[in-house]
């Protein structure tokens, strides 16, 4: 019965849905992490662990969108772990992407992951310290109101630059 009515639109039962294009590009959403504004890839997935005016610590992550997403009205989320713990979060509703129509993706340049503690406070300098060198897990979701992205990139945590 469901195939029969669906005979009346344009596609039948069984038939693929065709493509479709976005200002970020068309298929499913494919991310990739870097550095900067404009994107630039991140030699082997390094990032600088930096400290902040406010006394914090932290790491920016660039982010590129390739497939098909709204860059007008994404919800982003990142989550950065160390070891199964969550040192740092950054939350970000409703946010416009840059669009590279030339290079057929979209990018959210930038993302400032702040280190915090288990209570939410600026994680101290001794613990910051103790993070260098290690691996992290950073897990990234966009989503929009036509398509969404999820993946998990493993990072190294290279460098600390104080001010």
């Amino acid at each position: 019965m469901f195939c029969l009515l669906l005979s009346m639109a344009p596609l039948g039962c069984g038939d693929e849905v065709p493509p479709k294009d976005s200002p970020c590009g068309s298929g499913s959403v494919q991310l990739e992490i870097g550095v900067d504004d404009p994107w630039r890839a991140s030699e082997l997935l390094h990032f600088s662990v930096d400290e902040g005016l406010q006394g914090g610590y932290h790491v920016d992550v660039s982010i590129k969108a390739l497939g098909y997403l709204d860059p007008d009205s994404v919800n982003i989320l990142l989550e950065l772990d160390v070891d199964g713990r969550r040192i740092a979060r950054h939350v970000t509703d409703d946010w416009l992407l840059k669009i590279y129509p030339d290079e057929g993706h979209c990018e959210y340049p930038r993302a400032r992951l702040v280190f915090t503690d288990s209570d939410g406070s600026l994680m101290p300098l001794d613990d910051v310290e103790e993070l260098i060198g290690s691996q992290g897990r950073l897990k990234i979701s966009l989503e929009s109101p036509d398509g969404a992205g999820q993946e998990t990139f493993d990072i190294h945590l290279e460098t600390l630059n104080r001010r």
